[in-house]
């Protein structure tokens, strides 16, 4: 098994963080729509949340710290 470096470790959580900002920045973005599109704007709130958590359990498995 490959062991990861610490650049490769700060270059992960870098990204993961980025993903993390631009993930709530379509949130805001969603929740600023004023129609649902025929549920198509709730299923993507959804996934955008999902998609967040998804996010924050990545960061928390290899950065403990971090919430």
């Amino acid at each position: 098994m490959a062991r990861v470096t610490a650049q490769e470790k700060s270059d992960t959580k870098v990204l993961l963080q980025n993903a993390m900002n631009h993930l709530e920045e379509a949130r805001s973005d969603l929740k600023s729509a004023d129609t649902d599109k025929e549920g198509h704007k709730i299923k993507a709130e959804t996934s955008v949340d999902s998609a967040m958590n998804e996010v924050r359990a990545a960061l928390k498995a290899d950065y403990p710290g971090k919430k």
